[in-house]
């Protein structure tokens, strides 16, 4: 089985920004229509459009991520383009 390590937020001084990775994201209406949601804060996107060098590969940039995620543990993350809601996955906070 695989599991990812938990996303440090406790670094003094650092910003960590989560990157999502999709497809169709880059037929977005504009930047405002695409939100990230964890634990039910919603968080707009800095980016979301077109890996260069991916043909197809979108990703979605949010951040800097709040320092109120330490410690959270196991989080839903909702990304919602345009209205349509994509797959929740769950990253982890330590």
């Amino acid at each position: 089985s695989f599991e990812a390590n938990p996303i440090d937020l406790t670094r003094p001084n650092e910003s960590v920004f989560l990157v999502l990775y999709g497809t169709g994201l880059r037929w977005r209406s504009s930047l405002s229509g695409v939100n990230v949601s964890l634990r039910g804060t919603n968080y707009p996107a800095l980016y979301a459009g077109p890996v260069g060098e991916f043909a197809g590969l979108d990703q979605v940039n949010i951040g800097p991520l709040p320092a109120s995620l330490i410690g959270a543990g196991p989080v839903n993350v909702v990304l919602t383009v345009d209205g349509k809601t994509a797959k929740t996955v769950t990253v982890a906070f330590k």
